[in-house]
């Protein structure tokens, strides 16, 4: 498989730190807390994501090569006095061969938090979704590394919370090298596949779609709502909670754009089956 990697990301020192805004409190420092300080090995770039944990504190994922080449996906707990909750340098969600990359997390609504990643462990020519569930303590819920999102391989997650208990993940698949379409996943809150083993389609006409260019939102009654940028045009599609497509094939469309156009896509469910969208000018060729 190939394709064009372009996460826009600030290189970091082998620290991640959150930063201090609370200096009344405790376990705050002038510089930050120390969220991870192992050395690693490789690159040195860990591609922190962050979420509210609903109490005041935070949750963290990223990745690092501490045990070698590859990347591997851990994540930590601060609560609202920056206080670490978790084992010192973060608890492993996956640490496997092949490598673990690009972590992205949402809070469960519940105190907890998903983490989807792209994973390379089924096979070396090909790269696939792979989630957790942690609580608040850092109990894993689901499989040890996560359990694997889709059939269908792809990259550039997405992702938010259901609003019943489980997780709706959306990717983009590259078929051909000409060719990326995008991808929608139920997850129970047993970590159990929805909506089929591949999920649900939602383009198949010959565009492409790019990091960033990608976004879902929950509809408020256990389906999605996920819009899309392809060819410089955006598109949207609702998905009931039984994997049902309820808009026309391919998506609507919903605005026209400049070609060769780079673009962003930013999604806010109105909680009734609908959506509020937002897309903002990136970069024009």
């Amino acid at each position: 498989m190939l394709w064009e990697r372009t996460h826009m990301r600030k290189v970091l020192v082998p620290v991640l730190m959150i930063a201090c805004y609370a200096a009344a409190h405790a376990q705050w420092q002038p510089c930050g807390v120390a969220v991870c300080d192992t050395p690693g090995s490789g690159p040195i770039s860990h591609l922190p994501e962050i979420a509210p944990d609903g109490s005041g504190g935070a949750y963290i994922v990223w990745r690092d090569a501490r045990n070698g080449v590859d990347y591997d996906v851990y994540a930590q707990h601060v609560d609202s006095t920056g206080k670490i909750l978790w084992q010192r340098n973060g608890i492993p969600l996956a640490a496997l061969l092949y490598g673990q990359d690009y972590p992205m997390l949402c809070p469960d609504g519940s105190g907890g938090m998903f983490a989807a990643w792209e994973d390379s462990r089924p096979t070396l020519n090909d790269t696939y979704v792979f989630a957790q569930h942690v609580d608040a303590s850092g109990n894993q819920s689901w499989p040890m590394n996560g359990v694997q999102v889709s059939d269908a391989g792809g990259l550039f997650v997405r992702m938010v919370q259901d609003e019943r208990g489980g997780l709706i993940v959306g990717w983009i698949s590259f078929p051909t090298i000409l060719q990326a379409d995008p991808y929608v996943q139920r997850l129970n809150s047993l970590g159990e596949r929805v909506w089929g083993d591949s999920g649900v389609q939602l383009s198949s006409r010959s565009g492409y779609v790019f990091t960033g260019e990608l976004a879902v939102a929950t509809d408020g009654a256990g389906g999605a709502i996920v819009a899309w940028i392809e060819d410089s045009l955006t598109y949207a599609q609702h998905v009931d909670s039984s994997g049902q497509i309820k808009w026309q094939a391919n998506g609507v469309s919903l605005s026209g754009s400049q070609k060769y156009a780079r673009y962003v896509v930013g999604i806010a469910s109105d909680m009734q089956g609908g959506a509020l969208r937002l897309s903002r000018f990136q970069l024009a060729i």
